[in-house]
């Protein structure tokens, strides 16, 4: 028994020997002598860099897009409660009418606007582009007591019912389209298909500076569905466009579209500062334009008998001159005016809001201010003129520029078609306003104006509006 416990012991001494690392037996490594020097170690191997990650394909497109507009927010106050924010050519309120005594204060946002500009590749010559852009002065049903056109000499409208709140009215506005055209261009002719400015006015490389919604008292302002053909003669002295339209009609039941013709004349090379409107400061070049309108008005309301119609035209003649050019880098000191002259008949839907008292004949579907009967029951257009002035100067600095604007309207045959105490005879508007841009995309402005309107028993009555506005540009 005694040589079996030995005989174990020696086996567990065995194993713990086998279990002590060699490294406890080795002598310990003398430190290295002065004369001795350390045994260089072989640096660690660079780690293997990581595969690059594969480019990602780029996302290109050969269809050019813009994505533009602006957010405007305006205050406007006015002396009566003629207008609406857009002040556009309605009759004032006379100071024996209640609207004409008390005063309105508006904040509107509807003037905001959004565009996207698109461009297809060019295909065998030929360019197709496309322009959407719209804002949110879209008609809705039950405004009419908000609305410039609806009231009338006689202040009735000032008090109609509103189906509307005014809460729906300013902080739920329609969205509303101003253009949806597309356009096919090739070197020969441009084709244009959809809604956009009228050719008739000059439209729009004339339209004025102005912090206020146009159009303007006395300015030819719109935009309605037609086709368009034109073609431009370019040399490096002189630009000729001529461009024809058959556009979309006051009156459908007429059964016949508007025909509209313009020829611009534009000389390249003499260029200055431009603003459009509130937002639209450009470069453009001194252009003079001549347009006319002609259309078919129809009062009949007997199939059987001759119809009874009448002729809508007119004359626009409109020039933007740069009087001291100036540069898209530095419009220091430039100065520019813009100018229109028109006459015609039966043409009030090519004013913003116009009113001139006289109302459509009962039973004819037509829009008011166009045309009646007069009193030898002869269908008659209703005759209008006008007349818009306009002066752009930039400070130096591109910070500040001022601007001017004067017209008059009136109608010669408006009191022949209606109670004269109800007929526009003439009108007045003159307004003065300041621009200011802190940075690229920040603009304010604010303006006066005093607009006059006189009845047919010349009597008058004066609308004092002041307005500040804050626009946000992209």
């Amino acid at each position: 028994m005694n040589c079996s416990i030995q005989m174990h012991l020696k086996k567990l001494g065995l194993a713990a020997l086998c279990l002590i690392p060699a490294h406890a037996f080795a002598q310990e490594t003398p430190a290295p002598t002065a004369t001795e020097a350390p045994a260089a170690v072989a640096p660690a191997p660079a780690p293997t860099p990581a595969p690059a990650p594969a480019a990602k394909p780029a996302v290109t497109s050969k269809w050019d897009s813009t994505f533009y507009g602006f957010i405007e927010a305006d205050t406007i106050f006015d002396s009566t409660q003629s207008y609406s924010d857009a002040p556009g050519n309605g009759l004032i309120q006379g100071n024996t009418k209640y609207a004409g005594q008390k005063p309105r204060m508006q904040y509107s946002i509807r003037n905001s606007r959004i565009g996207y500009k698109i461009a297809a590749p060019e295909f065998g010559g030929l360019k197709l582009s496309g322009i959407a852009e719209m804002d949110f002065l879209g008609n809705q049903p039950g405004d009419s007591g908000v609305s410039s056109s609806a009231v009338g000499a006689d202040g009735k409208a000032a008090t109609e019912s509103i189906s509307q709140s005014e809460s729906s009215v300013w902080n739920n506005p329609a969205f509303r389209a101003r253009h949806l055209v597309m356009k096919a261009e090739n070197a020969y002719v441009d084709l244009w298909f959809g809604q956009t400015w009228n050719l008739f006015g000059g439209q729009s490389v004339v339209h004025p500076a102005s912090v206020f919604i146009q159009g303007l008292p006395g300015q030819v302002y719109g935009r309605t569905a037609q086709i368009r053909l034109l073609h431009t003669f370019k040399t490096d002295a002189v630009n000729v466009e001529i461009a024809v339209a058959a556009a979309r009609a006051p009156q459908r039941d007429a059964a016949m579209p508007d025909l509209q013709g313009a020829l611009k004349v534009q000389l390249p090379k003499w260029k200055g500062v431009h603003t459009n409107g509130s937002t639209g400061t450009g470069f453009d070049p001194l252009t003079v334009s001549v347009s006319g309108i002609y259309r078919t008005l129809d009062l009949s309301t007997d199939p059987t008998a001759t119809a009874k119609t009448t002729n809508g035209w007119g004359l626009s003649i409109d020039a933007f001159l740069p009087i001291i050019p100036g540069t898209p880098e530095d419009r220091s000191n430039a100065l520019s005016v813009t100018a229109s002259y028109v006459m015609g008949a039966g043409i009030a839907d090519m004013y913003s809001g116009m009113s001139t008292g006289v109302a459509g004949p009962a039973g004819v579907s037509i829009d008011k201010n166009l045309a009646t009967f007069d009193a030898n029951k002869n269908p008659t257009a209703v005759k209008l003129n006008s007349m818009l002035f306009g002066l752009q100067y930039y400070l130096p600095g591109n910070k500040f520029w001022i601007a001017g604007n004067f017209s008059t309207w009136g109608s010669d045959n408006a009191k022949d078609l209606v109670a004269p105490a109800k007929a526009l005879k003439s009108g007045q508007f003159i307004s003065g306003a300041v621009f200011f841009d802190p940075t690229p995309a920040f603009r304010l402005g604010a303006e006066f104006a005093q607009t006059t309107t006189k009845l047919g028993d010349d009597s008058s009555a004066t609308n004092n509006r002041g307005q500040f506005s804050a626009f946000y540009l992209f």
